[in-house]
Order: structure tokens, then sequence, then C-alpha cells
């Protein structure tokens, strides 16, 4: 992925930050070139969280403060990603693969919130990661 490219693409749409950051840890992990590819390779492709337990699972903390954050971070992942995914595929589809699921976009979160990443992204931040694309 051409990281000018990328960031031209994504500045044209409407996307937040943290949106931008992780479509490009996701495009950076699929791509053979990216210059952080192999160490986001590396990384799990599901993490131990609850985000990426079973639904028979999810049924054991019913009723807890976690069952509810993890619904709610969920379907507030789901609806940004059902927005702006297909804005990615359709506006720039050499750039953005329609293989970029949910799943992966949930990938990305853990990675983001369980790694040494800022937790508050602003357009500038993303820029760090987007240098070495390509």
């Amino acid at each position: 992925v051409d990281g000018q490219a990328f960031d031209k693409a994504i500045l044209e749409h409407d996307v937040t930050p943290r949106y931008k950051f992780y479509v490009s840890l996701i495009s950076q992990r699929n791509s053979a070139t990216s210059f952080f590819g192999l160490s986001l390779r590396s990384l799990p492709r599901q993490y131990s969280t609850p985000f990426f337990w079973s639904p028979g699972d999810l049924d054991f903390l019913k009723g807890t403060a976690l069952a509810n954050s993890v619904r709610d971070i969920t379907a507030a992942l789901k609806s940004e990603s059902e927005l702006c995914l297909p804005l990615l595929y359709h506006g720039v589809p050499k750039l953005f693969s329609t293989s970029i699921q949910f799943q992966n976009y949930q990938w990305a979160n853990s990675t983001h919130t369980s790694r040494g990443f800022p937790i508050e992204l602003n357009t500038n931040d993303t820029n760090i990661i987007l240098k070495h694309c390509g």
C-alpha cells in the first residue's frame, strides 16, 4: 500500500483518526512489503479478551459491567466499520480490498488497545505508521 495514496484516500472521506489507524494496521499486516508487516503478522490473530469469545462464553458475563462494555464497544466498532468500509471499498478499490471485514477491524482495535499505541489519536499520530507503507 502506497502511504501517500492511502493517506489521500482516507482524508477524502469523513472517517475518524481511529478508523484511519485501524485500516492502516490491517492493510500493513496484509502487505508483504510493509515496513511494519512482519511485526504486525507476528501478533496474535485473535486475543483472549471477551471481544473474541463465543456467544456461549459471553453468557457467563451476563449482568456484569464487563458484559455491557463488550456489547457497547462491539456495537460501536460494528457501526463504525459498516459506515466506513464501503466508502473505502468503492471509493478506492485499488487500495482497499473487500477482504477487510469486521473481524479484521476488531483485531486492529484489540491490537491498538493492548499495545503501546496512544489511546487518543489525532490525524498526525496515524502518519507515523503510514510513512512506512509500501
